[in-house]
């Protein structure tokens, strides 16, 4: 992407995801985007404990959950590479206890089938109250004694994608077998130490915990936000354990961009991000560890991450090397959405430019009761947006607006339910900067005095 295009496209974006997080109810939001190795923005929004009103800063640590599966799923391809295992290896062939005396099918189980979520296996057990901390996240030897009496397959292998938790905290154990050391061990020596991820943590520790921002409880019925424990994931560390920053987890997807071989070979990257399952979700796919993206006109991988008091999302494009990453630190955080909106505004700018000349004196977000607008100058090219509810340019979100005058702005392009070929009329201040706009016979304001009238009201 063009860098001076970026750097205009994140200095609207600082301004949306402010005015978005204001405008929700989120306790705090995190958000980080990299391009070619340089962080270019790292932007902590509210609250690591909106309880007592402790500021969040870029650098807390959140538990980002299933993220931890391309961990996983990267060790992994690293001992295949070296030579260690097969992804067509049987789970049982490593884990001698993998036998299920209810199952004959469990034994025959392959590292791929847990890779890309196709055993069949069940999600999380038949007792998952852990994810509300009813209960303590299960132990490896309680895995262990699940695999042998209880039934596992709730489909059988190759016949559907099905999440599967249980699938990676298995995973975890073969790696122990594999290397001869403690999953935790493996990953902190191979990734995150080999990396330099000085935020990154396998599982909670007592560093990480003095680093992490507080999770809180979704708002349902209208009711109170509380805050929420931390705990240890303990047997599904491999699957759901790791605590980290959006900024090292930009420096870890990095390092799944092509040309890095970093941790693993080009080869190794495309097969874990080749989206060999479909999820019904029409945008996504799932490959060998690695969710798969399908953008307006391009693919992105990462992984989302859902986590008691924790919703996280990370995108990136391992050709452009561009990578952004969202955190919450709510039950309820909108991190997926996020994301796939900010890819979107920087994908519309850097697609999209004009002839606009002296655009900017028309930038600026309108309000009204009913309804509020940002004008937007997009490399010469001046379109007005709906930016609430984290609304981007996409889907007839957006109208194309060409210079009338000095004064005036006239709308190109939009579909009929829009205003096309009416006029938007600015009053200037003084100093030539955008005060107010009459749109469609209304006049909308600027934020500041927008307040000042409704509270003057």
């Amino acid at each position: 992407m063009d860098k001076d295009k970026l750097k205009r496209c994140l200095q609207y974006l600082d301004s949306w995801i402010d005015f978005n997080y204001r405008d929700s109810r989120l306790p705090g939001l995190v958000v980080a985007i990299q391009q070619d190795d340089e962080l270019l923005f790292n932007n902590a929004y509210g609250y690591a404990d909106a309880i007592n009103k402790v500021s969040l800063e870029p650098n807390h640590v959140f538990r980002i959950a299933s993220h931890s599966k391309t961990f996983t799923a990267t060790a992994i391809f690293q001992l295949y590479e070296a030579g260690k295992l097969r992804l067509d290896d049987r789970i049982s062939s490593h884990l001698e206890w993998f036998k299920s005396a209810q199952d004959s099918e469990v034994e025959n189980i392959t590292v791929r089938h847990f890779l890309n979520h196709t055993s069949g296996l069940i999600r999380d057990g038949v007792d998952s109250s852990y994810w509300q901390l009813d209960r303590d996240f299960p132990s490896q030897s309680e895995l262990k004694e699940f695999v042998k009496n209880s039934r596992l397959h709730i489909l059988k292998a190759n016949e559907h994608f099905k999440y599967s938790n249980f699938a990676y905290s298995y995973l975890g154990q073969v790696i122990e077998a594999v290397s001869g050391i403690s999953y935790e061990e493996f990953v902190l020596n191979n990734i995150i130490k080999k990396l330099g991820l000085t935020d990154t943590y396998p599982e909670l520790s007592d560093e990480a915990e003095r680093k992490l921002a507080k999770g809180h409880t979704p708002i349902l019925f209208n009711s109170e936000r509380k805050l929420v424990s931390h705990v240890h994931t303990r047997g599904m560390t491999a699957a759901t354990g790791f605590c980290s920053t959006a900024s090292d987890l930009c420096k870890y997807f990095s390092a799944h961009c092509l040309g890095n071989e970093s941790l693993i070979n080009d080869m190794s990257k495309r097969e874990m991000q080749h989206g060999y399952w479909s999820s019904e979700r029409n945008e996504e796919s799932y490959g060998l560890g690695m969710a798969v993206y399908h953008h307006t006109r391009n693919t992105l991988y990462g992984h989302g991450g859902g986590f008691p008091g924790f919703i996280t999302n990370t995108r990136f494009d391992p050709k452009h090397k561009l990578i952004v990453s969202v955190m919450t630190n709510a039950w309820d955080g909108p991190a997926s959405l996020i994301a796939k909106r900010i890819i979107n505004i920087i994908d519309y700018f850097n697609t999209n430019e004009g002839k606009a000349k002296g655009g900017d004196k028309y930038e600026g977000r309108f309000f009204t009761p009913w309804d509020l607008m940002d004008i937007i100058n997009v490399n010469g090219k001046l379109i007005s947006s709906g930016p609430r509810y984290w609304g981007d340019f996409e889907d007839g979100n957006s109208e194309e607006l060409e210079v009338v005058d000095e004064n005036t702005l006239r709308t190109e392009k939009k579909n009929s339910y829009g205003s096309p070929g009416e006029e938007i009329i600015y009053t200037f201040d003084s100093d030539g900067k955008a005060k107010s706009v009459v749109a469609t016979g209304t006049e909308m304001l600027l934020e500041d005095d927008y307040l000042k009238k409704i509270r003057n009201s």
